[in-house]
């Protein structure tokens, strides 16, 4: 019996600690136990899979999660309510990427809104033009989801040190 008791714990916390989690944080918002407001992240793909497996997981996290399956859809959703950090793939219908991050790039209001791009594009021509276009974080597909929740927690963290620095 005790061996079974010990075989099974693993299956537990795996199985059941990542739903009472998914459950609870957004709960613990509602109630202001958590009292910051939950950050919003804005993904941008094409990809329907990448883009429920990332709001999952930013969910799970603690994140407010919107979402755009093309470029021009991002920047209607960015015009209309900022996000705190955006995650974005190039390729895509209507506006590539690269275009909105030249536009968000190009003016004042979002020149220092934090951009993750996540893309199939991962040679080093497109990681240099990444880098030069302004990107603050690039991760080729296929991609760890815990490399990706660590990044836009880590760029919301410098970002939230910023708006600090900038208001003293």
């Amino acid at each position: 019996m005790e061996r079974c008791q010990h075989s099974i714990t693993p299956l537990l916390h795996y199985s059941i600690t990542p739903l009472l989690h998914y459950s609870i944080t957004p709960l613990l918002h509602a109630v202001g136990v958590l009292a910051l407001p939950a950050k919003t992240v804005l993904v941008v793909d094409d990809d329907v899979a990448i883009v429920s497996l990332l709001r999952a997981n930013l969910e799970m996290s603690g994140y407010r999660v919107d979402v755009a399956y093309d470029g021009l859809e991002a920047l209607e959703k960015i015009q209309a309510e900022m996000p705190d950090l955006v995650i974005l793939d190039i390729q895509m219908p209507r506006l590539s990427g690269w275009d909105v991050l030249r536009d968000l790039r190009h003016h004042a209001k979002t020149e220092t809104l934090p951009v993750i791009m996540l893309t199939i594009l991962g040679d080093s021509e497109n990681i240099t033009r990444g880098w030069r276009a302004g990107v603050d974080c690039y991760i080729p597909k296929p991609f760890n989801v815990d490399e990706v929740l660590a990044m836009v927690a880590r760029l919301l963290e410098v970002s939230d040190e910023t708006l600090f620095m900038s208001e003293q």
